[in-house]
């Protein structure tokens, strides 16, 4: 027994098309292998979605909103077609995690095939659970930092509240560990050593200082600094937000200068304490 095919004695031309559902456009396009393609919101906050595909004998295209072809051909005899599809998951902004459930995110159709109702294949993906990305530790680097003012002479000074001299230094931190795209939050306290329960923006003389009518300042980008508690709480009085950090080392830069707090000025000595605490969130 034998068997043999006739072709048709027409041509037909057919077309394979696909197309996300229900999804917004985020503004963005994420590129894979050559293929820009557009990235649509989830439900998942900072996560978007990209999708390409392709007929199996075709080259990837992008899939969007709007019917994109993958294959169109005339025929004059029955042909096999399929899908071959890549979904990815897009960091758009700080991911928070979440769930997925399961849906249908894109169709699948042939021009003029009876692939039955509606009239369409589905394109359905399970449940996808995205986990909380870590976010960076940090850790500081610089441990102990003086900063020497040096000798200055009574007449730089000028009225009660002026200023003279001034010396720069730097605490050094390293963050690491954080999941692409993620940060920590930094923030710093001072505290006076010498009077713990200073809050003003006027470091205290330590008791071995002989001068008199002379304070110390300390300033952070310019910005005289207040004083708080040893604390490593978010929020702790006069704390600062030093700034978001992913994995990276940075440094906090603190100057120092003199100031003049009395009418009169006795030479000697001026020394001052101060401890620095972090807090993160």
């Amino acid at each position: 027994m034998s068997c043999y095919y006739v072709e048709w004695p027409f041509e037909y031309y057919a077309e394979s098309r696909i197309n996300t559902v229900s999804l917004n456009y985020t503004g963005r396009n994420f590129s894979y292998g050559g293929v820009s393609m557009p990235v649509y919101y989830t439900a998942i906050g900072g996560v978007g979605m990209a999708m390409m595909a392709k007929d199996p004998n075709q080259p990837f295209r992008a899939v969007s909103v709007n019917p994109v072809a993958l294959h169109g051909a005339s025929h004059n005899k029955p042909g096999i077609w399929g899908l071959d599809g890549r979904m990815f998951l897009v960091a758009i902004g700080p991911v928070t995690g979440g769930s997925l459930p399961r849906a249908e995110w894109a169709r699948f159709t042939v021009t003029d095939a009876d692939i039955g109702s509606p009239g369409y294949h589905s394109v359905i993906f399970n449940p996808i659970t995205v986990n909380l990305p870590a976010r960076p530790t940090c850790r500081v680097n610089t441990r102990a930092l003086d900063m020497p003012l040096g000798d200055i002479a009574i007449e730089r000074f000028g009225a009660v509240g002026s200023t003279a001299g001034s010396v720069t230094g730097n605490v050094s931190m390293t963050c690491s560990g954080g999941g692409t795209g993620t940060t920590r939050e930094v923030f710093m306290t001072l505290t006076d050593q010498t009077a713990p329960s200073n809050r003003s923006d006027r470091l205290s003389l330590t008791t071995d200082s002989t001068a008199q009518g002379i304070g110390i300042q300390m300033l952070r980008n310019g910005t005289l600094i207040r004083y708080g508690a040893d604390s490593a709480t978010v929020g702790n009085t006069n704390q600062w937000r030093v700034g978001a950090y992913g994995n990276s080392t940075f440094t906090i830069p603190l100057s120092a200068r003199y100031v003049r707090t009395a009418q009169d000025i006795s030479p000697g000595t001026a020394k001052g304490r101060a401890t620095f605490t972090m807090a993160y969130r």
